[in-house]
Formats: structure tokens, C-alpha cells, sequence
């Protein structure tokens, strides 16, 4: 979905061919049924919706998945579809806790985890209201989203169903040269309750993971089927189960495998830190937000500046590269505060630093927030481009085109000029140098 052009300073929800991750949630599925499933990644093939049509009108049942960014030509497709007799399907976060908002649209609606249930819709069609579905607005949804309590009961995401290689397979900042990385999925959900946040709505703030073994396993598989190399964890919170956590850093050091994972500062110490790093640990992304204690305690997130600053100077004790988020331009901010909040992290010891300046889609309280106080300046498919309480939206990106978007722009056309090869080594081996040749 091309976005408007307002939308550039959220360089956060651009898309980019080689940022495209595996759609794990939708193989999962496929992995998961009796039904020999066709799959397409329009991500990846871009067809347009009159090439898309005609591939699709071959089928009786069409399901979509995706975010609300691709919500837009799903959309147009099932209106399509269903006009010429199809039944269609739409799951995942987005119609999980926008449903509503797309009656009429599709024939169904699926709500929650998919993958034990999908079957048991697809043979009951025509009695759909039998099973825990509602009609309502001529679509039938369930009220009550579907969840799993048993992770290890699924089997593992089908990626036969796409080339591997189509997608990102590197993460340089954090694990190098390496490759491939391949991303896993030990975990869903997220048992915190910040401000910002849909997952919360998504999980009902419940936390469910796979038993250690049942991941060794799977690892194991990707190493033998893929020729793994290292691991991207690409959930919530990796490190939220400590006992857990232990027991895979003493079942993985053997693989000599590098491992990425996505944390919060207050959910490992110097004890998990360093085992992490003896079992292959080079990375972890924290979601840090802010520097300020006030603004922490505003969203919820129940960390501190100090928490922070320790486990980033823990990570580099242990030669883990860590990287961290910030949110510029919360509704309740001012422009000392997002200047404060900006510097303050330039004195942290991140390797990886990201700024996203503040967008907000349902369902959160910063959302509902924003549309109540009248700060959703730009919106476009319910995602929201605010203002805050003393800036306009325009000022916000003008603010943060100074601080963040401007320093990119030259950091990629230096990479332009001189190769990004060149540009990394420089960094790496003379950072002052490197500093010099930015300035200039």
C-alpha cells in the first residue's frame, strides 16, 4: 500500500524489498491443515489487482492475512471476488482488533490464532453459526477470538510454499557478515501493558511459548532443510520466561549457531546476559521508548533510565551488539521533551539506534488518545499521524526531519557515493574518521 506522502517522516512503516520478512503467520497455517493450500506473497510477486483477480478467480475459498498496510487491495479483491460467487477469508492482528471495521467486506472474519480452527471453518461453510461464528453486516465472525494453549501441538510453518532467498536473510547490524539468518518463532504475546501498544488486544496480555525442546528441534530442522546460520527471534519478548530462557542458552551453545532476539531491559541481567553470549547471543533489540522516567511512567512501561543505561553497558560487556527503539512525539509531549528524549540516547552505549517518529494505529490507548483530543492531524486507513498536545503534526516532523531524517538522508547518499562496504569498514575501524567524513 503506497502511503501518503505526509507519511515519509514515519520512516518506520516504509517498505523496503529487502526488509520483507517471511509471513510465518500464514505458513503456519498451511503447515497446519489437511488442505493442499496454494500461497502468494503480493509483497513479493506485486501483481496488480486485474492480474491478481484472474489467479484468484481459479479458487472457491481466498484467504487473506497481512497488516493494515496491505488491508487496502485485500479489500478491493474480496469485494471483487465475493461478486462473482467466492467465499473469502480475512485473519491476523489486523482483523483481530479491527474486525469491525471490515464487515461486509470479506465472508469471513477470523479472529485469534488460526491454525487448529481452520480447518474446522473451511468444512463447515454452511453452518458456520454452529461452530462460534456471528453474521453480522452479511460477514460471519467470531466474537470470541481463538487461542492456543498449546504451542508445541503445531506443526512448523510450511516455507516450501516460498523461496526462502525472496526475503531477508542478513541482519547485518547485529550479526555481521553471516548468512542466512532465518527467523523462528518461539513464542506470541506479550504480558506487558504499555500505552502505545496493540499487542495487549491481540493476546488479551497472555504469553504462550514452545517447550525448548520442541524449538531445538525445529532449529535443528532449518539447519538440516535451510543450512541455517544463525537465528532472528522475531517476537515480543524472547526473554520474558528467565528459567526458560537458561535452558535454551545450554541447548543451543553446541550448534555454534549466532542468535538475534527482541527484549525489554528489565527482562534479563548479568547472569542471562552472559549466558546468552556464551550460547551465541551477538544481538538483542530492546524497545526502550524513552530516556525520561516521566515519560516511562506515562506509557506504562515500567523501566528506568538507570535499568537502561545498566543493561546496555551489560550487552557490551559481553560483546552483544544491542540495539534501541525511541519514540519521538508522544500526544502528551512537548518540544524540550523530544529534544531531551533525542540527546539523552546519544549518551547511551547503543550500537544500533532507531527513532520512529510517533504514528498510532487501532486499537491502543495512545490511539484513542489522539482521536479524542483532536491531534490526528493526517490519517489514511485508521493509521494516524499526530501532533501532541503543544506541536502540530507538522511541527512534529519538522522537529524530527532536524534531528532524525535529515542525518539519514546524508548517511545514505554517503553510502551511495562510497559503498556501503567501504562506508562499514570505516565506521568500524576508525570512527573519528568516520565522523569527519559525515560532517563533510
Amino acid at each position: 500500500m503506497r502511503l501518503p506522502d505526509y507519511f515519509r517522516y514515519a520512516t518506520n512503516i516504509s517498505t523496503d524489498l529487502t526488509e520483507i520478512l517471511p509471513p510465518l503467520s500464514l505458513l503456519y497455517i498451511i503447515g497446519n491443515s489437511k488442505y493442499n493450500i496454494d500461497f502468494i506473497d503480493n509483497r513479493i510477486k506485486k501483481y496488480s489487482f486485474e492480474e491478481l483477480s484472474e489467479i484468484l478467480m481459479q479458487y472457491d475459498v481466498i484467504g487473506f492475512g497481512g497488516t493494515i498496510f496491505e488491508i487496502k487491495q485485500a479489500r478491493q479483491l474480496s469485494v471483487y471476488l465475493i461478486s462473482q460467487g467466492k467465499t473469502t477469508i480475512y485473519g491476523g492482528p489486523n482483523a483481530t482488533v479491527n474486525w469491525n471495521l471490515y464487515l461486509g467486506f470479506f465472508s469471513i472474519i477470523f479472529r485469534g490464532e488460526a491454525e487448529l480452527e481452520f480447518d474446522n471453518v473451511i468444512d463447515n461453510l454452511d453452518k458456520l453459526q454452529e461452530i462460534g461464528f456471528t453474521k453480522l453486516n452479511n460477514t460471519f465472525v467470531n466474537l470470541q477470538p481463538f487461542r492456543i494453549n498449546e504451542l508445541d501441538n503445531l506443526n512448523y510453518p510450511d516455507r516450501t510454499k516460498i523461496n526462502l532467498d525472496d526475503y531477508r536473510r542478513t541482519v547485518q547490524n547485529y550479526l555481521g557478515d553471516t548468512k542466512p539468518i532465518d527467523m523462528v518463532v518461539s513464542s506470541r504475546g506479550c504480558p506487558f501493558d504499555c500505552y502505545f501498544c496493540s499487542s495487549k488486544v491481540i493476546w488479551n496480555q497472555r504469553y504462550t511459548y514452545r517447550s525448548i525442546d520442541n524449538l531445538i528441534k525445529e532449529i535443528q530442522f532449518m539447519i538440516d532443510e535451510y543450512g541455517t546460520k544463525g537465528l532472528y527471534f522475531r517476537e515480543d519478548n524472547f526473554t520474558t520466561n528467565r528459567k526458560r530462557l537458561l535452558e535454551f542458552c545450554e541447548k543451543i551453545k553446541d550448534f555454534g549457531l549466532v542468535w538475534l532476539c527482541e527484549s525489554r531491559v528489565d527482562t534479563v541481567d548479568e547472569a542471562t546476559l552472559k549466558s546468552m553470549a556464551q550460547a551465541g547471543c551477538k544481538g538483542i533489540w530492546f524497545g526502550i521508548e524513552s530516556t525520561d522516567n516521566e515519560v516511562l511512567k506515562k506509557i506504562r512501561k515500567n523501566t528506568t533510565y538507570d535499568q537502561i543505561k545498566s543493561t546496555i553497558d551489560l550487552c557490551n560487556q559481553f560483546n552483544i551488539t544491542s540495539g534501541g527503539g525511541f519514540m519521538l512525539g508522544f500526544p502528551f509531549e512537548d518540544k524540550e521533551s523530544i529534544i531531551r528524549n533525542y540527546k539523552s540516547s546519544k549518551t547511551l552505549k547503543l550500537k544500533v539506534c532507531f527513532y520512529n517518529r510517533i504514528w498510532a494505529i487501532p486499537v491502543s490507548e495512545m490511539h484513542s488518545q489522539i482521536i479524542n483530543e483532536g491531534l490526528d492531524y493526517y490519517s489514511f486507513e485508521n493509521i494516524v499521524l499526530p501532533g501532541t498536545k503543544d506541536l502540530t503534526a507538522d511541527e512534529v516532523n519538522k522537529l524530527y526531519y532536524k534531528l532524525v531524517s535529515r542525518k539519514e538522508k546524508y548517511r545514505k547518499k554517503l553510502a551511495q557515493m562510497m559503498g556501503k562496504k567501504v562506508v562499514a569498514f570505516i565506521r568500524k575501524k576508525s570512527p573519528s574518521l568516520y565522523s569527519i567524513v559525515e560532517k563533510l
